[in-house]
C-alpha cells in the first residue's frame, strides 16, 4: 500500500486501505500500516482523506496525533472537513509550530473541549489561514462559521475578505463583502484595495454609507487611481485629503508624490513634496527618480 502512495497512485492505495478496514477493522489495519517502513505525513494524509465515515476519520486522526505524526495544513483541512458533519472532534493537537499552526490547533482544541465558538474564535482561525495563504483550510473554517451562524459578523467577514484576497480569490472576497449586513472602514478599505477598477465607486458608496475613511483607505484609493491613470480623480481625492486633514499623514502625502510621478505632473509633485513636513527616503527617492527619468 505504501509503495502505491510513493508511486503517486493514491486511489489504488485507498482502495486497498478501505478493503482492509472492512475486512480487518480499523485497529488491525492501522497496525499493518504502522509496520510499513517510515510512512510520512503525505501517506498518512492520503489515508485520512479516504475515510467515508466521519467518526472513523476522526479516530484515525486521533491515532495519528497520539503516535506523533506531524500534522500539516492538509491534515487540518481534511479533519475539519469531517468536523462540519460531525459535531465531535476527538483529538488534541499540541504540536509545536508556527503561529498559523498554533492558532488552528487552539481552534480545534476548543472544538474538542466542546467550548462555544464565537466570532473571535473564527476571526483568529481564519486570520491564521490568511497569513499562511491556506485557501483550503480557510474555506473549511468558513463553512463551519456558516454552520454556527457567525458568517455575517463584521470581524469574521473582514478576515474572510482578506484571506480570500491573499489567496487570489477576489470573486469569493466580493461575495463575502456583498453578504455583509454591516460594513465598517476595514471592510470598505480592503475591497477598495483589491478592486482597483471599482475603487472610486466603492469609495463613493462608502461615504454614502456614512463610513469615515482612514489613511489606509486613501493609500489604497490612490494606488488604484495610479493603476488606472485617473488624473482628474486623483486631483479630486488630493483636494479631499487636504480638506479632511488626511494630507498631514506621511503615508498619504508620499502616496500623492508617487501618484504625481506616475501622472508626470512635476509641478504638483514638487508642491506636495514641499508641503510634506516629515520627508522620508521614499519622498526623496520619488522626486529624484522623476528627475533622473526625465534627464533633468
Amino acid at each position: 500500500m505504501l509503495d502505491l502512495l510513493h508511486q503517486n497512485r493514491p486511489f489504488q492505495a485507498l482502495d486497498i486501505f478501505n478493503k482492509q478496514i472492512q475486512e480487518l477493522g480499523l485497529d488491525r489495519t492501522l497496525v499493518i500500516f504502522q509496520k510499513l517502513a517510515s510512512p510520512d505525513t503525505v501517506s498518512w494524509n492520503t489515508l485520512l482523506s479516504g475515510f467515508k465515515d466521519n467518526k472513523d476519520a476522526l479516530s484515525f486522526a486521533c491515532r495519528m496525533n497520539h503516535i506523533g505524526v506531524a500534522f500539516d495544513a492538509v491534515t487540518y483541512t481534511t479533519a475539519l472537513a469531517h468536523c462540519e458533519d460531525c459535531e465531535e472532534f476527538m483529538f488534541g493537537t499540541h504540536q509545536e509550530g508556527s503561529y498559523e499552526v498554533e492558532a488552528v490547533s487552539n481552534f480545534i482544541e476548543m472544538i474538542i473541549l466542546g467550548m462555544k465558538l464565537d466570532h473571535v474564535s473564527f476571526t483568529n482561525a481564519v486570520s491564521a489561514c490568511g497569513h499562511a495563504r491556506n485557501l483550503g483550510l480557510g474555506k473549511q473554517i468558513h463553512g463551519l462559521a456558516v454552520k454556527r451562524g457567525h458568517e455575517t459578523h463584521e470581524s469574521v467577514c473582514n478576515v474572510l475578505i482578506s484571506t480570500y484576497s491573499k489567496c487570489d480569490q477576489v470573486k469569493d472576497a466580493k461575495l463575502v463583502f456583498e453578504g455583509m449586513v454591516n460594513r465598517n472602514v476595514v471592510s470598505w478599505t480592503t475591497m477598495i484595495s483589491i478592486s482597483e477598477e471599482h475603487a472610486v465607486s466603492l469609495f463613493t458608496d462608502m461615504r454614502r454609507d456614512d463610513v469615515y475613511p482612514n489613511e489606509v483607505t486613501f493609500v489604497g484609493l490612490i494606488h488604484a487611481l495610479c493603476a488606472n491613470n485617473m488624473v482628474k480623480e486623483g486631483e479630486t481625492v488630493h483636494g479631499l485629503c487636504i480638506k479632511s486633514r488626511f494630507f498631514q499623514e506621511l503615508v498619504v502625502a508620499n502616496s500623492f508624490i508617487i501618484m504625481y510621478v506616475k501622472f508626470e505632473s512635476i509641478q504638483q509633485e514638487i508642491k506636495v513634496f514641499q508641503e510634506t513636513e516629515d520627508k522620508v527616503i521614499i519622498s526623496w527617492n520619488s522626486l529624484i527618480s522623476w528627475f533622473t527619468q526625465n534627464k533633468m
